[in-house]
């Protein structure tokens, strides 16, 4: 694919850069990069070693914007269906219940029900949904679905739009598409789940769904050595971007280009001659932006204080996976909406007041553990800094809040203990603080603000 124009990433500070080409947002903190420093808490049991660029915004103002939970617009639904599902029949899931494969199933659970695997009544209880569905089933299925059109669609305790078309109603086979949203919790005023999601599968062409990350490979432009694509991660997230255009997809921009295993390794499969049916792909997440400020979003979700802790608002996540077979995977949770700018231009704290909380934050929020859990010590290694926006919600609520300009740390840790070391998080870069780079408060993305 022909490379798109290039997008406005964040910029890994370098002094080498002139004050004429930097936004004034980047001059006004390129002098502290890099962050270099160790410090230790009230003992040296505990020790945060620092070293670590920053990243800043190509921007001349940092926004405080409103935000709210939103639907994907049908029109853009149809677009991305068209897009990916165009080559194959998709069939409305409930319209693929046939006669016949009711019977299959019913069948099957009658079986499993007489051998005693029906040790909590499930099994009984989806046999009897079967037979009250089997008088209406059709007897074969429907014409192929062409155009997006939504159920409504009920459970036990929520009430929600379903579009749901797929290829196959073998598990782990075919082609899925399904969007779910307008979620609405049953004997509640505001829903417990306002996260419209949408996800596409094409488990012909990846086997699964789990795609082990091996190497980060934003911006590169040569295809890694034994991976078999034939096409570069910069052309990969040229057709991404491409793709964005064409469905109407705005207001995100790639993040990371991530070389992955997809489908199922050998390893997984419980034989001793078993054939390796991975293959590599490249998985490409997106990030938000407004007024040119990436948003950073944790792959996590907020939780109302005083509801119930069923009540919860994912961060907005979007990120696809395409191999040689083109885009074989797609996943988009928790869409936002921008309802009105608060304010144009923020001024933020200074990057010495940021320290000095950061320096503080960390000693009493993670210092504790080494007693609360008889560790030896702990040693944390901050890695990456990014000036950012970040969601805070409003108070109690799930679907409404504000974009706000965020300090974001991340970093590794380890603990010992007896003289084994044990790695936080497996060892993996995470989030260790957020701080509101307007007042210097300590963010917690769990609670929302």
């Amino acid at each position: 694919p022909a490379p798109a124009p290039p997008t406005k990433q964040p910029m890994q500070t370098e002094h080498t850069t002139t004050d004429a080409a930097l936004s004034l947002i980047q001059q006004q903190f390129i002098q502290y990069s890099p962050y270099q420093t160790t410090f230790y808490g009230n003992s040296d049991a505990f020790s945060v070693a620092v070293d670590a660029n920053l990243s800043l915004p190509d921007t001349d103002a940092m926004p405080i914007v409103e935000v709210e939970a939103k639907e994907f617009p049908v029109e853009l639904i149809q677009n991305i269906f068209d897009y990916t599902c165009n080559d194959a029949n998709m069939y409305a899931k409930d319209e693929m219940k046939t006669k016949g494969f009711l019977e299959s199933e019913m069948a099957a659970l009658q079986e499993m029900i007489s051998d005693g695997a029906d040790t909590d009544g499930s099994l009984l209880n989806q046999l009897q949904r079967f037979q009250s569905e089997y008088e209406t089933a059709p007897d074969q299925n429907a014409a192929p679905v062409k155009t997006v059109v939504f159920q409504e669609k009920e459970t036990d305790y929520f009430t929600y739009r379903e579009f749901d078309a797929r290829s196959s109603l073998v598990t782990n086979h075919g082609r899925v598409f399904s969007v779910k949203s307008s979620f609405a919790s049953k004997g509640s005023d505001e829903s417990s789940r306002t996260n419209a999601q949408l996800i596409y599968v094409n488990f012909d062409a990846i086997g699964g769904v789990a795609f082990p990350e091996i190497e980060n490979v934003t911006g590169r432009n040569t295809i890694p050595d034994g991976a078999d694509l034939r096409f570069t991660p910069l052309e990969a997230a040229a057709a991404v971007d491409a793709f964005c255009q064409k469905a109407g997809i705005t207001d995100m921009v790639v993040d990371q280009v991530l070389l992955v295993k997809s489908g199922r390794p050998a390893s997984y499969i419980k034989s001793d001659d078993s054939e390796d049916l991975s293959e590599y792909g490249y998985k490409i997440t997106f990030e938000r932006t407004q007024g040119g400020v990436a948003v950073f979003s944790p792959d996590m979700a907020s939780f109302a204080g005083e509801l119930d802790n069923s009540a919860e608002w994912l961060y907005e996540q979007f990120d696809l996976v395409m191999n040689n077979n083109g885009i074989v995977y797609l996943s988009w949770k928790a869409p936002l909406e921008v309802t009105k700018v608060v304010v144009d231009d923020c001024t933020l704290l200074p990057f010495t007041e940021i320290e000095s909380i950061f320096e503080r934050m960390m000693k009493i929020q993670y210092e504790p553990i080494i007693s609360l859990y008889q560790y030896d010590s702990a040693r944390y290694q901050v890695t990456d800094i990014r000036l950012s926006l970040l969601r805070i919600a409003k108070k109690d609520s799930i679907s409404s809040g504000l974009f706000v300009p965020t300090w974001n740390f991340f970093g590794t840790g380890a603990y010992t203990r007896a003289g084994e070391t044990m790695p936080v998080n497996d060892g993996n870069k995470q989030l260790l603080l957020s701080i509101n780079a307007v007042d210097g408060t300590l963010m917690n993305p769990l609670q929302g603000y």
